[in-house]
């Protein structure tokens, strides 16, 4: 799932506005009860967390806002003023005053709650966050990793079986990857001598010791570990067979995830999709 539909999604799922929780109470009460003018346009113009404000009055109060100073001081300057949460101001729903704003409680790796500001939700198979279950990366004994040091919505938590490795998370001796050399991820029939092997080539045990050769060798030139299948040889690593008894051969970058399914069991290194609920875990 990109980042762009992620964020729509936990859009959709997340609080709305005072102002439309106000009208769905009154709506759930048969119309019953009508919102003052007055009260519907306070709820409508409140700011919401990291807003500009003058007064603790231009603050979303219902959400546990307050307008405060921020920043550093600077001689002759005036501290700039934004909406933000204090400890202890916030409402049950949304108990944990962290970078300003309100947040629900997440969990550590027992399902205890507690505040995190590194809270994530797994993604699963059907590409849908796991909403209903946050985890505290750290707490959980995961890895907070990412491509970019300052740009968090794009940051994974890897499991306690991952390492960061250059802001991918690695399955190290699972999933059909290593961690090679100590600073790259490929698939393990690639890394040879501690490095990964450039595009289209397998990292082969030949009499010399181990050299990176062409993966499409013909079953003549096979070397020790490796069998042939469909004209080409096939290491040990991506041998799969499929649910009537039919072996394939996965291709390079590839691992046997799930052996006996119908669509062979095949799938890219690093990645599930077949056979376990985990897929990955993002900020929430």
């Amino acid at each position: 799932m990109d980042s762009q539909r992620f964020d729509a999604l936990t859009r959709r799922w997340g609080r709305g506005s005072r102002r439309q929780a106000l009208a769905a109470f009154a709506a759930g009460l048969g119309g019953r009860v009508i919102l003052a003018p007055d009260a519907e346009e306070a709820a409508a113009a409140c700011k919401g967390p990291n807003a500009r404000c003058k007064r603790n009055a231009d603050c979303c109060a219902g959400d546990g806002l307050r307008c405060v100073k921020v920043g550093k001081s600077k001689k002759g300057k005036k501290r700039r003023k934004r909406c933000r949460c204090k400890s202890g101001t916030c409402p049950p729903q949304t108990p944990c005053c962290i970078g300003g704003k309100c947040q629900p409680y997440c969990a550590d790796e027992m399902g205890t709650d507690l505040c995190c500001a590194d809270c994530f939700v797994e993604i699963l198979l059907n590409g849908n966050p796991d909403l209903a279950n946050p985890v505290c990366c750290q707490a959980s004994g995961g890895t907070i990793c990412g491509p970019k040091k300052k740009k968090q919505s794009d940051d994974r938590c890897c499991y306690p079986s991952e390492s960061c490795v250059k802001g991918t998370c690695c399955c190290d001796g699972c999933k059909g990857a290593t961690v090679c050399g100590g600073d790259e991820c490929c698939a393990q029939d690639v890394c040879c001598n501690g490095k990964c092997c450039g595009d289209g080539k397998v990292c082969a045990t030949t009499p010399d010791g181990p050299m990176c050769v062409s993966a499409n060798r013909p079953c003549d030139e096979c070397f020790e570990g490796e069998e042939c299948h469909a004209g080409v040889c096939c290491p040990q690593e991506r041998r799969c067979v499929n649910h009537i008894g039919v072996e394939k051969c996965c291709a390079v970058g590839e691992y046997c995830e799930q052996p006996g399914h119908p669509s062979g069991g095949c799938c890219d290194i690093n990645t599930t999709c077949y056979g376990s609920y985990k897929g990955h875990r993002v900020r929430r």
